[in-house]
């Protein structure tokens, strides 16, 4: 068995030998200026805006979360900003950088957490405030669907730099306590998409992020006395459905 295994996998390997050999590879037509999406020389800049506000409770009726989480009445947003530019240096490939900001805040003005019919804890009067940057240098590369001049896919890659700052709190009796949180992180990944245009020069796209190697390093405060760090290295092969990105870019010639 093991013999006739060898057999086959050296025919296969005489086969494609011989067939690069006599010079008849198929070509995939990925050279060929027909399959030119974005000519050299151009230029785009696109923005990418993303907003969620969540609101519980009407302030006398609080929400109830499956039977756990009762009486709440709060509220939670988040406000994304990234708008980017690239350069086509060469056809279908593009350099850029891409810079971001996220907000967030979250408000529980009154919570109860409930164990048992004998006890809750009180959630009440917890507020949390973030504010993150980020820059991207990008490399990107698109490859148009059957020599289409509207559709197309691309993969991204990113190097990205980030910094932010958090503060999450309580409101007491005697005043307020809580923690101040700087947050470092660098980061490389990669994102795949679809890009199509909607006019000759306004383009739709959507993308998902696929990898992703990243170091964090978070620096927290404790009622302005106690100090901690918190650091993390992780890598990633999966598509994320949560990071879904939605973003309208403009293409122009900078050579006019």
């Amino acid at each position: 068995m093991i013999r006739k295994l060898l057999s086959i996998l050296i025919g296969i390997v005489i086969c494609v030998t011989t067939q690069a050999q006599n010079g008849n590879n198929f070509d995939r037509g990925f050279t060929k200026e027909s399959n030119t999406f974005v000519p050299q020389g151009y230029g785009s800049t696109g923005l990418s805006i993303a907003y969620d506000t969540y609101n519980a409770g009407n302030g006398n009726s609080g929400y109830e979360f499956l039977s756990i989480v009762d009486d709440v009445d709060g509220k939670l947003s988040t406000l994304n900003i990234a708008p980017s530019f690239s350069y086509f240096f060469a056809r279908n490939t593009s350099t850029g950088f891409r810079i971001g900001y996220t907000n967030t805040s979250f408000d529980i003005d009154k919570a109860s957490l409930s164990m048992d019919n004998d006890s809750d804890i009180d959630l009440s009067n917890h507020y949390f405030r973030s504010n993150k940057y980020t820059a991207a240098a990008t490399l990107r590369n698109y490859i148009p669907l059957f020599g289409s001049k509207i559709f197309a896919l691309f993969n991204e890659g990113r190097l990205i730099g980030g910094f932010g700052q958090s503060k999450s709190y309580r409101l007491t009796n005697g005043g307020k306590d809580g923690t101040f949180t700087e947050n470092y992180s660098i980061a490389l990944g990669v994102s795949s998409g679809l890009c199509s245009f909607v006019t000759n020069d306004f383009a739709f796209e959507v993308s998902l992020d696929v990898l992703g190697c990243e170091y964090s390093l978070s620096r927290q405060t404790k009622n302005q006395i106690y100090k901690s760090d918190f650091s993390h290295f992780g890598a990633s092969y999966k598509v994320k459905l949560a990071t879904i990105n939605f973003s309208l870019v403009y293409f122009f010639n900078i050579k006019k």
